[in-house]
Protein backbone atom coordinates (compact mmCIF):
# COMPACT_ATOMS: atom_id res chain seq x y z
CA UNK A 1 0.00 0.00 0.00
CA UNK A 2 2.86 2.41 0.78
CA UNK A 3 4.41 1.73 -2.18
CA UNK A 4 0.64 2.89 -4.24
CA UNK A 5 0.16 5.73 -1.88
CA UNK A 6 3.37 6.66 -0.72
CA UNK A 7 4.40 6.72 2.77
CA UNK A 8 2.43 9.80 3.74
CA UNK A 9 -0.98 8.88 2.72
CA UNK A 10 -4.01 9.05 5.15
CA UNK A 11 -5.15 5.40 3.82
CA UNK A 12 -1.56 4.11 5.07
CA UNK A 13 -1.62 5.50 8.67
CA UNK A 14 -5.64 3.52 8.81
CA UNK A 15 -3.46 0.22 7.53
CA UNK A 16 -1.05 0.93 10.11
CA UNK A 17 -3.27 1.50 12.63
CA UNK A 18 -5.11 -1.92 11.92
CA UNK A 19 -1.99 -3.95 12.54
CA UNK A 20 -1.64 -2.02 15.78
CA UNK A 21 -4.49 -3.39 16.88
CA UNK A 22 -3.60 -6.40 15.90
CA UNK A 23 -0.19 -6.65 17.54
CA UNK A 24 -2.18 -5.22 20.87
CA UNK A 25 -4.82 -7.84 21.02
CA UNK A 26 -1.97 -10.33 20.75
CA UNK A 27 -0.57 -8.35 23.85
CA UNK A 28 2.79 -7.51 21.43
CA UNK A 29 3.11 -4.07 22.54
CA UNK A 30 5.95 -3.03 21.84
CA UNK A 31 5.04 -3.56 18.33
CA UNK A 32 1.83 -2.15 18.43
CA UNK A 33 3.17 0.79 19.87
CA UNK A 34 5.66 0.83 16.75
CA UNK A 35 2.86 0.71 14.29
CA UNK A 36 0.76 3.45 16.09
CA UNK A 37 3.24 5.78 16.26
CA UNK A 38 4.15 5.48 12.38
CA UNK A 39 0.28 6.13 11.87
CA UNK A 40 0.42 9.42 14.40
CA UNK A 41 3.28 10.36 12.07
CA UNK A 42 1.42 10.19 9.04
CA UNK A 43 -1.76 12.07 10.29
CA UNK A 44 0.09 14.89 12.15
CA UNK A 45 2.13 14.99 8.51
CA UNK A 46 -1.38 14.92 7.12
CA UNK A 47 -2.83 17.82 9.81
CA UNK A 48 0.40 20.23 9.08
CA UNK A 49 0.29 19.96 5.17
CA UNK A 50 -3.50 20.46 5.11
CA UNK A 51 -3.47 23.47 7.75
CA UNK A 52 -0.58 24.89 5.38
CA UNK A 53 -2.59 24.91 2.24
CA UNK A 54 -5.15 26.88 0.44
CA UNK A 55 -7.78 24.10 -0.43
CA UNK A 56 -11.67 24.48 0.45
CA UNK A 57 -12.55 22.14 3.22
CA UNK A 58 -9.75 22.31 5.31
CA UNK A 59 -10.76 22.90 8.51
CA UNK A 60 -12.47 19.84 8.51
CA UNK A 61 -10.21 17.65 7.05
CA UNK A 62 -7.24 18.54 9.28
CA UNK A 63 -9.71 18.31 12.37
CA UNK A 64 -10.36 14.83 10.97
CA UNK A 65 -6.34 14.30 11.20
CA UNK A 66 -6.29 15.57 14.64
CA UNK A 67 -9.12 13.15 15.77
CA UNK A 68 -7.12 10.49 14.29
CA UNK A 69 -4.12 12.14 16.42
CA UNK A 70 -5.89 12.23 19.22
CA UNK A 71 -7.60 8.59 19.23
CA UNK A 72 -4.18 6.89 18.20
CA UNK A 73 -2.30 8.46 21.34
CA UNK A 74 -5.72 7.34 23.90
CA UNK A 75 -4.40 3.66 22.16
CA UNK A 76 -1.22 3.97 23.12
CA UNK A 77 -1.87 5.64 26.80
CA UNK A 78 -4.11 2.63 27.53
CA UNK A 79 -1.32 0.37 26.49
CA UNK A 80 1.24 2.34 28.58
CA UNK A 81 -1.62 1.41 31.31
CA UNK A 82 -1.29 -2.28 31.04
CA UNK A 83 2.38 -1.89 30.85
CA UNK A 84 2.19 -0.12 34.46
CA UNK A 85 4.04 2.66 32.45
CA UNK A 86 2.02 5.65 34.33
CA UNK A 87 4.75 8.53 32.94
CA UNK A 88 4.08 7.59 29.31
CA UNK A 89 0.27 7.17 29.64
CA UNK A 90 -0.28 10.50 31.44
CA UNK A 91 1.79 11.90 28.67
CA UNK A 92 -0.06 10.70 25.85
CA UNK A 93 -3.21 10.67 27.71
CA UNK A 94 -2.47 14.66 28.07
CA UNK A 95 -2.01 15.58 24.41
CA UNK A 96 -4.70 13.68 23.20
CA UNK A 97 -6.88 15.72 25.73
CA UNK A 98 -5.22 18.70 24.82
CA UNK A 99 -5.65 18.09 20.92
CA UNK A 100 -9.61 17.18 21.69
CA UNK A 101 -10.20 20.16 23.29
CA UNK A 102 -8.60 22.48 20.91
CA UNK A 103 -10.97 20.65 17.51
CA UNK A 104 -13.67 21.14 20.16
CA UNK A 105 -14.34 17.22 20.39
CA UNK A 106 -17.00 15.90 23.33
Amino acid sequence: EQSTLGQSHPDVAVTLKLIGKVYDRCGQYEEAIRYYNDALDIHRKCADEVEASSKPKKTETARNHKLNTARLLALMANIHLRQADTERMSSALAEAHRIFREIGAP
